[in-house]
């Protein structure tokens, strides 16, 4: 939308009154019609949505299994899951469901897309087992925390992963690439077959620095780790959400905002023309259907802008 038009209908609205408000709904039929259009590009990122669910409900750890034929990701949160477990696809079109449950709703049905042997969800107070039939079971179950099950079919890709995983490598098209690669930042104690999955961050050698909004991180925080190992060197300052920033060194430029333990590398030019290094960890931004990139609302715009800002603090100091 330019800003003339903006500028435009902002002036109808100045000069309106309010003459009802509600909220559009979906028949389930409809929900059905217009899933069925929908996919993600690549079915195993629905590991990403899982991560993301486990970290929008307040979870204190994830630990994923994967093999071959299973992955298998538990969360230890209190949230329950289990009153939304039915037609829990549907819950991906309801805006009156919590993030965490829309997170669960999406790996749910991309997971589909793979055409698995089985799928499980155990949320809480209630278990969803799937079959290749379409049938979706929901029963009471006395568990504890989040548990997504998604074992496949033996097929070409199983055959290639039980291949590679024998020789202690890790296919490109896997859910433990998808994880280490698009996670590997997450501020949750995370584990993948019990390895931890953040990765230390290192910021490299650098004229420059800031930490804003760092404070009071969690010590198993990838910032509060890096602000604890630069030490006395470090600068630091209250801030909205976790950021950090540093500029020189032999690394080159990036911007990764993440965005409930998912990383979105975004052009460091639509910040600033000369070389720095920026991570921050905004989950209040929202993510477009295809899953794989931001909104650039105004809460996206309004990201920039302060990152921009912090740039310009740190080049003075």
């Amino acid at each position: 939308m330019t800003d003339e038009l903006t500028a435009c209908l902002a002036g109808y609205v100045e000069q309106a009154s309010l003459d009802s408000s509600g909220q559009f709904t979906l028949s389930a039929e409809k929900s059905l019609e217009k899933l069925k259009n929908f996919s993600l590009a690549e079915p195993r990122l629905y590991v990403l949505n899982a991560l993301a669910a486990a970290q929008s409900a307040g979870a204190r750890s994830i630990a994923a299994e994967c093999d071959a034929d299973d992955t298998i990701l538990h969360a230890d949160t209190d949230f329950d899951f289990g009153p939304y477990l039915k037609d829990l696809s549907h819950r991906l079109l309801d805006d009156k469901s919590p993030p965490a449950v829309r997170e669960l709703a999406m790996a749910f049905h991309a997971a589909k897309g793979l055409n698995p042997g089985a799928i499980e969800v155990v949320g809480g107070s209630q278990r969803l087992r799937w079959s290749p039939d379409g049938r979706e079971v929901v029963e009471p179950f006395a568990g504890q925390g989040l548990r997504l099950h998604v074992h496949e079919r033996l097929g070409l890709r199983t055959l290639r992963k039980a291949w590679s995983y024998r020789w202690g490598e890790v296919r490109l098209d896997t859910e433990e690439d998808a994880l280490k690669r698009h996670c590997n930042l997450t501020p949750l104690p995370t584990r993948i077959n019990g390895q931890p999955l953040a990765r230390p961050l290192d910021l490299g050698e650098c004229q420059h620095h800031l930490f804003s909004g760092c404070r009071d991180l969690d010590s198993q925080h990838p910032l509060a780790r890096c602000l604890a190992l630069r030490g006395a060197r470090a600068r630091s300052q209250p801030g909205p959400y976790p950021v950090v920033l540093a500029e020189g060194g032999r690394l080159p430029p990036y911007l990764v905002l993440v965005v409930r333990g998912v990383n979105y590398r975004m052009p460091a030019k639509g910040v600033d023309t000369r070389d720095f290094k920026a991570i921050a960890y905004v989950d209040h931004l929202r993510k477009d259907l295809s899953q794989t990139q931001l909104v650039q609302d105004q809460d996206f715009k309004g990201v920039l802008t302060h990152i921009g800002r912090l740039l310009r603090d740190m080049r003075k100091g």
